[in-house]
Formats: structure tokens, C-alpha cells, sequence
């Protein structure tokens, strides 16, 4: 059984909605190596719905789904992101039913959405999306940490978002390797 711990954050660049980006670290130790892998995506303005979810974004009382030439579309809000970063991390994740995964953010709304806790009122389709793919999970942990008080990988989360929301790169992935007895977190 494979413990990963995912770190997340998400950013907007100037103002909510905004473009958006998300920053994620995944770390999984073995043999006394922890093995990091950083994830920065951006994301447009406006955020593709699929067809499946599109019932359910429909459903959203404040946020409607635009429809524009390439098909159902969303703005992109911080709270969009939020659990985008959440669902990037799950996705990335090679054999969920294998994997004990904890997920680390700085947002209660967007953990307390993927833990099935709070009632879903907005940003349907994604919440779903992250409900569906928690059920993959062998296990599923949710921790929540508080935002810009120098909690390193939430520092480094927290970064890789706002470069990938103002810059729009796309996506970029790093990975990293870290001897786990030299180093302090």
C-alpha cells in the first residue's frame, strides 16, 4: 500500500473570476527518499463543462454555464481551482485502489466539498467529479492547513499557482528527490 500526500493550492490572477491557475506537490517516500513531483497548470478564464456535469452546473444559483463556440463553459473562480488542484492531484495518482492519499490544502470549502461533507451548491460539476474519483481510493485523509503561515509545501503550493495563473504556461511538472532524514518540514 503506497501513502501519498498530495499538496494543493489554487490562485486567480488579478481579481475572482479571473484566469486561474493550480499548484500541487505530490510526495510518496521510499527506501528513506522522498520522491516530490510539482504540478503548475493554468487554466482560461473560462473553464470547458463536460456533458455529463452539465446538468449540474446548470443547477448553480448564482454561476450559470455560458455556451460558447467550443462547447458549455464555466468562469473561473478561486473556489473552481480550489478543487481543481484537488481533482489534478487524485488524477494523477496511478493505482488509486493501491493508495492510501492524503489530501493537504489551505481551503475547508474545497475539502469539505471532495469529503462529501458540505452540501453542494455551486461548482457542481467539479465537486462531483471529485466525489466520484475519492471513491477510487483505498483510502482518502483530508487535513486542512492554514494558508500563508510558512507551512512549506503550502508556501510552495501556494506559488506554483500564482506563476501558473499569471503566467500561463500551461502545465509544467518537476520532480524532486529528497534525502528524508537530512531535512526538516
Amino acid at each position: 500500500m503506497n501513502n501519498i500526500i498530495a499538496y494543493t493550492d489554487a490562485a486567480t490572477a488579478l481579481k475572482n473570476p479571473d484566469m486561474g491557475g493550480i499548484g500541487v506537490i505530490m510526495c510518496v517516500e521510499k527506501s528513506g527518499i522522498r520522491h516530490i513531483k510539482t504540478i503548475s497548470k493554468s487554466y482560461p478564464l473560462w473553464a470547458k463543462v463536460e456533458p455529463v456535469y452539465l446538468r449540474l452546473a446548470q443547477r448553480s444559483k448564482t454561476r450559470k454555464p455560458v455556451e460558447k463556440e467550443e462547447g458549455w463553459c464555466m468562469e473561473t473562480t478561486n473556489n473552481r481551482m480550489e478543487i481543481m488542484a484537488l481533482i489534478e492531484a487524485m488524477k494523477r495518482v496511478k493505482e488509486p485502489s493501491q493508495c492510501c492519499l492524503t489530501l493537504v490544502s489551505d481551503s475547508q470549502w474545497a475539502l469539505n466539498m471532495t469529503a462529501d461533507l458540505w452540501k453542494a451548491k455551486e461548482n457542481l460539476d467539479l465537486v462531483f467529479e471529485a466525489r466520484n474519483l475519492v471513491k477510487k481510493f483505498h483510502e482518502v485523509k483530508y487535513e486542512w492547513t492554514k494558508g500563508h503561515v510558512g507551512h512549506r509545501f503550502n508556501e510552495w503550493c501556494d506559488t506554483l499557482a500564482g506563476q501558473a495563473a499569471k503566467g500561463q504556461y500551461g502545465e509544467v511538472v518537476k520532480q524532486y528527490r529528497e534525502d528524508v532524514e537530512n531535512i526538516a518540514i
